[in-house]
C-alpha cells in the first residue's frame, strides 16, 4: 500500500501495516511529513539546513516567537499551520510581533510553525525514490514557480547550476534517509545565493 497525501491519518496506516501489508511510506513517516511542526524538529535534529523557525501552540507563545525571530534577524515572518496548509492556506504574513494574536487567531488558534521569511533565488523540487534495501534513485531536479505566494508552475528540468541541482538531490537523499522513507517521496527545498533549506 503506497500513499501520497499528507491528509491520511498514521492510525489508518497502522492498521493495515498490522494486517501484513506492507505500507510505504510508513505510518511513522506520515506523522512526521504531515505535522510542520514535527518535519522540521526531525529535519534540524538530523543535521538538514532549515530556515529560522519556532513552533508555538497559543497566542502568547506566537508573539514571543515573533519577538525572538525579529530579534535574531527576520525581515518578515510567516505563520504556517501545522496541519492541512499549503500554498495560500492556512499560512499568513507577520510584519510585527504586535500582529501575531490577531494571525493567531485567524489561522484558527491552533498549533502553528512560525518561519522566518527567507528571500530565495528560486524553489527547487526532487522526487527520490527509496528502497527497503536503502537504494535510491531520484527524477531530474523540478523548479517551481509561484505568484503571490501560490504555486504557478513547475517546470523539469529546472533551470539550476549542476552544483546546486547536485546539492537538492543530496538532501532529498539524506532526507529520505533519515526519515526511513520505502517509496517515492518530494523533496523541496529553497535556494538562496548562500544557503539551501
Amino acid at each position: 500500500l503506497t500513499v501520497e497525501a499528507e491528509s491520511i491519518e498514521p492510525v489508518a496506516l497502522e492498521a493495515a501495516s498490522n494486517t501484513g501489508c506492507l505500507v510505504a511510506p510508513s505510518a511513522d513517516v506520515q506523522r512526521t511529513v504531515r505535522d510542520r511542526r514535527l518535519e522540521k524538529l526531525f529535519l534540524r535534529d538530523h543535521g538538514l539546513a532549515v530556515g529560522p523557525f519556532a513552533t508555538v501552540e497559543s497566542a502568547s507563545q506566537m508573539r514571543e516567537a515573533a519577538e525572538a525571530l525579529i530579534a535574531a534577524g527576520a525581515k518578515k515572518l510567516i505563520a504556517k499551520t501545522a496541519r492541512g496548509g499549503y500554498d495560500g492556506k492556512g499560512q499568513r504574513w507577520i510584519h510585527s510581533a504586535t500582529e501575531a494574536p490577531d494571525v493567531w487567531e485567524a489561522l484558527g488558534s491552533t498549533p502553528l510553525v512560525v518561519e522566518s521569511g527567507i528571500d530565495f533565488v528560486a524553489e527547487a523540487s526532487v522526487i527520490v525514490a527509496r528502497s527497503a534495501d536503502g537504494r535510491m534513485t531520484h527524477f531530474p531536479v523540478f523548479q517551481n514557480e509561484h505568484r503571490r505566494g501560490i504555486l504557478f508552475q513547475t517546470r523539469m528540468p529546472g533551470e539550476f547550476s549542476p552544483a546546486t541541482a547536485a546539492k537538492a538531490v543530496d538532501l532529498g537523499r539524506r532526507a529520505a534517509e533519515a526519515l526511513g522513507v520505502v517509496a517515492c517521496w518530494r523533496w523541496k527545498c529553497l535556494y538562496c545565493r548562500m544557503e539551501m533549506y
